[in-house]
Formats: structure tokens, sequence, C-alpha cells
């Protein structure tokens, strides 16, 4: 008895060496996950035999009649494998990190493309980034960060990357949040009349915007429209060249007029066709609007809401049929 527990003592040693440790960090990069439950698997085998001692399979599943302290204790070993894999899993992304920061080489790169998820309790920003080694290998990878940490803002975006050079897919994103920051502000209706008389890509939409202020992030909606939402001042804008721009700002301060209607001449009489102004996408317009405005060019419907924060303004504009 004492030999077989010396024997998976050892055993359980070495399975705790080798998968902590002596793994290459591109298996455990490529096959996580398989690789920690395996290791969480052997961990709990080897703590069981060393505490129970089992000599034969019909011994670890015997009759009722013959069970006796030792087979009370199997969820405690389901338990012991999922631990383990844990902590396996948790020691392999640890151990990317240091391989990082010891042999890691820093290059430029650039954002190819991101989108903004909304989790319950946080946003998520995936994004796909591309660069190129020292070795003159091309990389495109995807990551995904929390966007209070990192605010993928535009296409082309350009960014550091520590890349581990055994394996490029290895990376890390290097950036500095306030470097070169622009400060967030609402748009204007000067600047809504030239998006929507210009024709944009959703990536050159995203580029104009974070060149006026940042920070905009793409998301998609649930009929798979994509829109901006900028995360610094909670504004949102939907763009469809050349038929309408939708457009939603808060205000802190519920009496603050945010819009300049100069070139803008009010409709007195609204009317009840033109609180559901159509469209020419088809979409469902703004909720009874309560003012309707007017320039050569434009129709513009506006909708006011007090909040507990301050004012939202919800705001379409269409452009005037030739």
């Amino acid at each position: 008895m004492k030999i077989n527990s010396v024997i998976w003592s050892i055993l359980l040693c070495l399975v705790v060496f080798l998968f902590s440790s002596q793994i290459s960090v591109v298996a455990y990069h490529h096959a996580t996950l398989p690789i920690s439950l395996t290791g969480g698997i052997l961990l709990a085998c080897c703590l069981m035999q060393l505490v129970c001692g089992y000599r034969s399979l019909r011994e670890l599943y015997p009759d009722k009649n013959q069970r006796d302290w030792r087979h009370s204790l199997h969820l405690a070993w389901v338990g012991a494998a999922v631990i383990g894999c844990f902590v396996f899993y948790a020691l392999a992304g640890l151990r990317e990190e240091w391989q990082l920061k010891r042999k890691g080489v820093k290059v430029a790169g650039s954002i190819e493309s991101s989108v903004r998820q909304q989790q319950q309790e946080y946003a998520v920003s995936n994004i796909i980034v591309k660069f190129t080694t020292r070795e003159n290998k091309k990389v495109k990878a995807h990551v995904s960060l929390p966007s209070e940490v990192f605010s993928a803002r535009y296409k082309d975006q350009p960014v550091e990357i520590l890349y581990l050079p055994e394996e490029p897919d290895i990376f890390q994103l290097m950036y500095d949040e306030d470097a070169g920051d622009i400060p967030g502000r609402s748009l204007t209706l000067t600047e809504l009349e030239l998006m929507l008389a210009s024709t944009f890509s959703q990536d050159s939409l995203g580029m104009l915007l974070n060149t006026i202020s940042y920070h905009w992030e793409r998301e998609i909606s649930h009929d798979s429209m994509p829109y901006w939402i900028n995360t610094t001042n909670e504004d949102m804008l939907m763009l469809v060249p050349g038929k309408e721009v939708r457009y939603a700002m808060m205000s802190r301060k519920p009496d603050t007029m945010l819009l300049c209607m100069e070139n803008y001449t009010r409709i007195e009489d609204i009317g009840l066709n033109t609180k559901t102004p159509r469209t020419q996408t088809g979409r469902v317009p703004l909720t009874m609007p309560e003012e309707a405005w007017k320039n050569d060019s434009h129709t513009l419907f506006l909708h006011r809401r007090k909040l507990k924060e301050g004012m939202m303004t919800q705001l379409l504009m269409i452009p005037l049929r030739p």
C-alpha cells in the first residue's frame, strides 16, 4: 500500500509539472481546452488513487452491499477534475503573457474591422487586426476585448502589436487610449447633410465620424442594419446614403437646445400625415415627431424626450425629392 501511495504521488506531481510548464505555449494556444481538460482528468485520477487506492475496476464499481466510504467521494473527483482544468487553462494564459513579455517582438499594425456587441452588463469589441512580422509574413488575427478597455474606432486605425516570433498568432494589442484623442461632441446639421449627400461605405463613415469626435463604434441592429454609437456621449447614428439619416443625441441639461436651426424654417402645422413621415427606405419612422423643419434641400423631423439624466433628441433627416 505504501509503495502504491508513493507511485501515485509521483505520478500526481508529474501531471502537475507536465501540464503547468512542459507543454509548449504554442500547443496550448491551439488546443487550450482539450489539453486543460485532459490535465484536469489525469489530476483527478491520480488524486483518487492516492486517497482511495483502488486495485481494480470491480473495486471501483462494486455491488451495493460491498460499498464503503471511498464510494461517497465520486463527486469530489469530478470537482477535482473541473478545478484542475480551470487551473491549467488559466496557467496557459499566464504563460502566453510571460512569453510575450520575454520574447515578444513589437511591430506596427492596423484595425481591419471591428464589431461592438452589447452583453448584459458590458460591451465587447470583436476586432480583426492585421500586421506584418519582421520575417515579412502577413498576419490577420482576431481578438475580443471589453470596449471600455480598447475602442477600435475605424478601419485602418494604427495600433502596435506584440507577437511571439515562433507563432505570430500569439499576440497582444499595445495601445494608448489617450494618445491623440479627440474630445467627444454632438454632430451638427451641416455634417449630417454632408453625410446624407455623399456615398459612404460603413468603414469610411466610421473613419469620418472618428475624425469629428471619438469614440464611434459600429454595432448591428436586430434587423441586421449597421449603426454607430458614440461610447463617450451615448449618441447614435444610422445612415442610408442619399435616402435618410437617423440621429439620437443626449444632453445632460434638459433645457439645452443642441441644434442650430438657422438655415431651417419650422413647419407650423405638421399634420397627421407628417407625424408618420414616409421614408424612401420603408423603415419605421420616428414615433409622433413633435416638430418638423425644412430648408431648400432637406426635411427634418424632431422628437424630444426628457430623461432623468437630461434630454434625448431624436432626429430624422430626409432629402427633398427633385
